[in-house]
């Protein structure tokens, strides 16, 4: 399951509702605008990864941020966290399949002037 959630700390009761209501076992979700560790709120029953937004030198914009909730019975961990690319790769094991759950997001104006960011065509 994929959301965008503009600010999950404002809709972490919408997120517990469609994650029960859709038994998912793995979410993710962008635009969290997490800022920092502390500012994560916990989803029980599941194990969560987080990039975080970056200070004003890199991004002119408020946004940002990518989450991946694994449900806890899942073994997972974390493989790629780059915030600056706000990209999460996190490997999950269901029976004895390794999976992997990548989660981008590319603002839709983004800073052409960061190297990080490559430039798309439209």
């Amino acid at each position: 399951m994929l959301l965008n959630a503009r600010c999950l700390n404002l809709k972490m009761h919408s997120l517990v509702a469609i994650l029960t209501l859709e038994n998912a076992d793995v979410c993710a979700v962008t635009e969290t605008w997490f800022r920092a560790v502390e500012s994560t709120p916990a989803l029980p029953g599941y194990t969560s990864f987080h990039t975080f937004q970056l200070q004003n030198e890199v991004r002119k914009t408020k946004g940002g941020g990518v989450s991946i909730f694994i449900k806890d019975r899942h073994t997972s961990r974390l493989v790629c966290q780059h915030d600056a690319l706000e990209l999460l790769q996190v490997q999950l094991t269901v029976g004895k399949a390794p999976i992997q759950v990548i989660a981008n997001y590319r603002p839709p104006l983004h800073d052409s002037g960061n190297p990080l960011l490559l430039s798309g065509s439209t």
